[in-house]
């Protein structure tokens, strides 16, 4: 009995350990749709009826392939071709809706993304979203719902229409059935469910992505698109986050006891101490503390910095100027801290008392280029307040990157050898992390 209770308490600290990003809202599925389009099985697998409605995103066709259905939030889409072969579209909630396969799941909370890439047709916009997934951490094992938010240049859909006299059903009635549209210069917005996984279920073979397409009256299941550059913003389920800064490792530092006191009063620093410092969190705070934490490490082997014994150089970020001084103890006033960009590296970092001294660097092609393209944007303010939200998501992926991966992939250090101290005297730098403070909210 005392084996199996060791055994439990070590399932529960391995599962209460793995990482929160797996926690994603559960995707559900009904019926398989290789099985209905070789009319292998057309019953009706899904009562949606039956599901609660808040916060419920999903999408199928409609009873014996009779039209398109689509949930948003809980909101009925019901697109059909009436007699005189019109597109109509239904939101009234009292209709009784079944599906012989469908797609759906509940969402509380979604983040957005901001697309700036080429989306030229359905293998673009597939290309781009797997590459988000992947660089926003999340798990690619599971399927993932996504809205997109547009406008389109072309876009092509389908509505099935299946004549309710047809009693069999193959690939070719399949392709019969379907009322097709196409469209250009529209606005509009996409429900999908991309998954790695699933083709057959709710995808087409060779396919990751099962879209319908919704604009003003018009729904039905996207085929093709074009959608207009910058004109796009992406919205993946909010996912909650371990503290990226939980598991930095600490620097220890030595200082003086007191005022005129003696050298001997040691502390570690913690990253959740800079970020109480700087006022925010942010991937520049992040860069900085990794990075000078490892050339610090380098300049003092035996584990412990001297704060009195150290001097450095910052380029002008006020993340990295930030942890600069609350890192060595370096002020300008004394002159053992100064700022320039004139510099080739983020620091240079320098030990008085031997003068040995290290360049630090993110190595190149470690940030996503976005960063620096929207950011030089943020700064000019020309950045909308969603687009601004995609800047942050944007940062806030790139930080746990950085969390997850060695110091050593991602960025360099170089030894300086005669390292002059030249400091310069220069306060017209720009604060770019409040240029911002006024911006609305994103709606």
């Amino acid at each position: 009995m005392k084996s199996i209770k060791i055994i439990i308490l070590c399932v529960v600290a391995l599962l209460t350990s793995l990482p929160l990003l797996s926690q994603m809202p559960k995707v559900y599925t009904a019926g398989e749709a290789k099985k209905v389009m070789k009319g292998i099985d057309l019953s009706m697998h899904l009562d949606w009826d039956s599901l609660p409605k808040n916060n419920l995103y999903g999408l199928a066709p409609k009873g014996r392939l009779e039209g398109e259905l689509l949930f948003i939030n809980g909101t009925t889409y019901h697109s059909f071709i009436d007699s005189k072969g019109n597109l109509k579209l239904d939101t009234s909630s009292n209709q009784s809706l079944q599906s012989p396969f469908a797609v759906y799941t509940y969402v509380e909370s979604w983040e957005p993304f901001f697309l700036t890439e080429d989306i030229n047709n359905e293998h673009d916009l597939q290309q781009v979203i797997l590459h988000t997934l992947k660089v926003a951490g999340y798990d690619l094992a599971l399927p993932i719902p996504f809205r997109i938010e547009c406008e389109l240049d072309y876009v092509k859909y389908h509505v099935i229409n299946k004549p309710k006299s047809e009693k069999i059903h193959n690939h070719e009635l399949h392709k019969k059935a379907k009322t097709m549209f196409e469209e250009e210069n529209q606005k509009g917005q996409i429900l999908g469910f991309f998954s790695m996984h699933h083709e057959g279920v709710f995808t087409h073979k060779g396919h990751y992505m099962h879209m319908h397409y919704l604009s003003g009256d018009k729904m039905g299941h996207l085929d093709e698109l074009k959608i207009k550059k910058g004109e796009a913003i992406l919205w993946l389920p909010k996912l909650p986050k371990d503290e990226i800064f939980s598991l930095q490792k600490q620097v220890r530092t030595i200082d003086t006891d007191f005022s005129k006191g003696r050298l001997s009063f040691e502390q570690d620093i913690a990253f959740s101490d800079l970020i109480k410092f700087h006022g925010h969190f942010c991937d520049g705070l992040l860069v900085g503390y990794q990075g000078l934490a490892e050339a610090l490490a380098m300049l003092y082997p035996d584990g412990t910095i001297d704060r009195t014994n150290t001097r450095i150089v910052s380029r002008s970020s006020p993340c990295l100027t930030d942890v600069a001084v609350y890192l060595t103890g370096a002020r300008y006033q004394f002159n053992t801290f100064y700022v320039s960009d004139d510099i080739d590296y983020m620091y240079i970092v320098q030990r008085i008392d031997n003068g040995k001294a290290v360049g630090v660097n993110l190595k190149k092609g470690v940030k996503p280029e976005a960063i620096d393209r929207l950011g030089a944007q943020a700064v000019a303010g020309e950045l909308s307040p969603c687009a601004l939200d995609s800047l942050r998501k944007l940062e806030d992926d790139f930080a746990l990157y950085l969390k997850e991966t060695p110091i050593a992939t991602n960025y360099s250090f170089q030894n300086i050898e005669g390292f002059e101290w030249s400091p310069i005297l220069k306060n017209d730098f720009i604060k770019t992390d409040i240029l911002n403070k006024d911006q609305p909210a994103c709606r």
